[in-house]
């Protein structure tokens, strides 16, 4: 089944499917529009095939005329040379000959900045620090006073 888009790790590498971004510790890793949509086609059904036929489509669409297969090779071995990736030993893209190609490496989703260690943390005491301010002014002025600390804990959090 595919994964959503969004950041993707696998190994030392970070993938953002949306932007086709693809980074290596950090550091950008420089990979083509048409080759990134490739990658972003393979990790979203990491162990999957992914046909030849299926990319193809994806990239180009019905009424282009193109050379689909030589088109391909060159996405997938700018792929490969973005990652490091032989297809002789693959660690990333296994090639199934004549049919397509299946992300071999574990494939996670970043998580979100809300949820990464510490942030249910500052929530949390967020949250109690609404309810005691909320509690300690008069009944008429408890929205503004809750709508401008929810803004702050916004801004805090994101």
């Amino acid at each position: 089944m595919r994964q959503d888009a969004g950041k993707l790790r696998f190994a030392d590498f970070q993938f953002d499917s949306a932007t086709g971004e693809l980074r290596l510790n950090g550091r950008v890793v420089p990979l083509e529009h048409q080759p990134s949509r490739v990658l972003a086609r393979l990790v979203a059904s990491p162990g999957q095939l992914v046909t030849r036929e299926e990319l193809a489509a994806e990239l180009w669409g019905p009424g282009t005329h193109v050379n689909f297969d030589e088109g391909l090779n060159y996405c997938v071995r700018q792929v490969r040379a973005a990652l490091g990736d032989d297809a002789k030993m693959p660690q990333f893209i296994a090639t199934l000959p004549r049919r397509g190609y299946r992300f071999i490496a574990p494939v996670s989703h970043e998580a979100p900045r809300w949820s990464r260690p510490g942030r249910w943390a500052v929530g949390l005491a967020a949250a109690l620090a609404i309810a005691v301010a909320v509690e300690s002014v008069p009944n008429n002025s408890h929205h503004e006073m809750v709508v401008a600390l929810a803004t702050s804990l916004h801004d805090l959090i994101y």
